[in-house]
């Protein structure tokens, strides 16, 4: 099966005045109508880049973005969950950079993975189909019961599309037809939201 490659994969920029700027990924949204795609680079503390001193931005805040490669919408994350974005042009952007990779992968079951939690060592990535979104991701974390026959993924962020807005959050589930969001807009928490979806397990074979 053909799988996003989070491990060679990368989203960035190419300011005008000659910096670039390279980030890792934490999850790839495929709109199905309109065919878009959007990277979402992992979150990292702001900084002053290239600073002579103090390199943290003070006060400090974390900082994550999102492209499809023709714009960008930035996420600030202050102290007090408050978040602010940042959909202003690009004026600095001379160019965004992707560094898209994809590789074949095997699909597992979740039952494959409970009687054998050592397959989460082989890069576990998760595709949720929302009917008319695809999100991919890697599983940052799980919990398995063997003798119960019972799991629970708690990961994130990953980025979504809700009332023709496009979010971060975080997703939660424990069955392979449902998931539950919190919803990281304008700040964490707020009323969880429950799903119906579907959902595939891929790892490297």
């Amino acid at each position: 099966m053909k799988c996003f490659d989070f491990r060679t994969s990368s989203i960035g920029w190419n300011l005008k005045n000659g910096s670039i700027g390279l980030f890792e990924i934490d999850s790839v949204l495929k709109e199905k109508k309109n065919k878009q795609i959007h990277y979402l680079a992992k979150t990292v503390m702001a900084g002053n880049v290239y600073g002579k001193s103090i390199l943290p931005i003070v006060p400090n805040y974390n900082f994550q973005w999102f492209t499809n490669g023709h714009n960008q919408v930035v996420f600030r994350t202050f102290s007090n969950d408050k978040i602010i974005i940042d959909t202003k042009k690009n004026y600095k952007v001379d160019k965004f950079l992707l560094n898209i990779k994809h590789t074949k992968k095997t699909e597992i079951s979740i039952g494959d993975l409970i009687n054998n939690y050592k397959l989460f060592n082989k890069s576990l990535s998760c595709k949720i189909d929302f009917g008319n979104q695809l999100i991919e991701f890697p599983v940052k974390h799980i919990n398995t019961h063997q003798k119960k026959k019972e799991f629970q993924v708690e990961t994130g962020p990953l980025l979504l599309k809700k009332d023709n807005n496009l979010i971060s959050a975080f997703v939660f589930f424990n069955s392979n037809n449902r998931c539950q969001i919190v919803h990281y807009y304008p700040k964490l928490g707020g009323k969880i939201e429950e799903l119906e979806v579907k959902l595939r397990y891929f790892i490297y074979a």
